[in-house]
């Protein structure tokens, strides 16, 4: 949508020469989300960010932003004191919206020169919303924007290929991290870590089993200098019959093992599933490769449907689909 590609210059900072400096920055502190006190470790902006705040968590350190935001210059305690935040959201651009049309509302608040623009997916705000969102996130706007954006999302499941870092919860503290790139159909689009893949036998096996038996391949990966480095692998595929997303295997690369990256792809797969409605998908299911592994995935809400390993020793596991869609 061009009327979206052309997102007005940032307003000058005093004092910010460069655009690697800190604009916003809190650690040690604690957020309540309203059911859950985290506390957040080393989070930072800089007018190149760009991050995804995931979840309750994420969401309470953008609302920290806001509230900061509407202070006095004097009382700012994280952010630089002139700081302007604009927040592109159904129920902040709805006064100006005309026939569903937020185009004209988004390019008002934008041309206000904030600095940090914070956009939210707002999952319950119906189809038109949803257009723009998906809009605003391919826009050369965005991609070109000389300051920092924020996109609240409800989980990691989305592919959001400019934003390169995420707030991410891991226990009871929130951290700033890499945003795990998500490749689906075996990544056709990066020869760079289909190579990577083949390099792994294990790996290269089930992408042979999976063209066998059309099922999909997604990757997972980390940016850095340029280049990709595969950072997980999932063999899946949905089974109609039974409503049925199940998960063949699942693999993290040795060297970055016991960094919580196999707790971010089971909860990509209980991401990617709530999104489907409830009648195409009512269960998630997988084989604990071992039977240590059964009290990690019981976790994430999977049960043991077993009464022991079978013959190659996995344990089948099943948990329930929670849709956020409709029925």
């Amino acid at each position: 949508m061009a009327r979206l590609d052309n997102w007005p210059s940032p307003r000058p900072l005093e004092g910010v020469k460069s655009s690697k400096r800190a604009i916003f920055e809190i650690s040690d502190i604690e957020l309540d989300t309203g059911g859950k006190v985290y506390e957040a470790q080393g989070l930072c902006l800089t007018l190149n960010s760009r991050v995804a705040a995931v979840g309750a968590a994420g969401r309470s350190v953008v609302d920290l932003l806001l509230r900061e935001s509407e202070l006095p210059e004097s009382e700012r305690k994280h952010s630089h004191a002139a700081l302007s935040v604009v927040h592109l959201a159904p129920d902040t651009l709805q006064k100006f919206v005309v026939d569903g049309d937020y185009a004209a509302a988004i390019m008002e608040a934008l041309s206000t020169r904030a600095q940090v623009v914070i956009l939210e997916e707002a999952l319950h705000a119906g189809e038109s919303w949803a257009i723009f969102f998906r809009e605003l996130l391919c826009s050369e706007g965005l991609q070109s924007f000389l300051g920092a954006v924020l996109v609240c999302v409800e989980d990691e499941s989305l592919s959001l290929p400019t934003f390169a870092e995420v707030w991410l919860a891991r226990g009871t503290s929130i951290y700033q991290q890499a945003y795990l790139q998500v490749f689906e159909d075996a990544g056709l689009e990066s020869e760079e870590l289909l190579e990577q893949v083949r390099q792994i036998d294990t790996l290269q096996f089930w992408v042979d089993d999976a063209k066998k038996k059309g099922h999909q391949i997604t990757l997972f990966a980390e940016s850095g200098d340029g280049q990709k480095q595969l950072k997980g692998f999932i063999c899946h595929h949905m089974s109609p019959p039974k409503a049925e997303f199940n998960v063949r295997f699942i693999f993290v690369p040795e060297e970055f093992r016991g960094s919580k990256l196999g707790s971010r792809l089971v909860n990509w797969v209980i991401a990617k599933a709530s999104r489907m409605p409830q009648s195409d998908c009512r269960w998630i299911s997988l084989d604990a490769a071992y039977e240590a592994l059964v009290p990690w995935y019981e976790g994430f809400g999977f049960t043991d449907m077993t009464c022991g390993p079978d013959e190659w020793g996995h344990i089948w596991m099943e948990r329930k689909n929670v849709s956020i869609c409709c029925p």
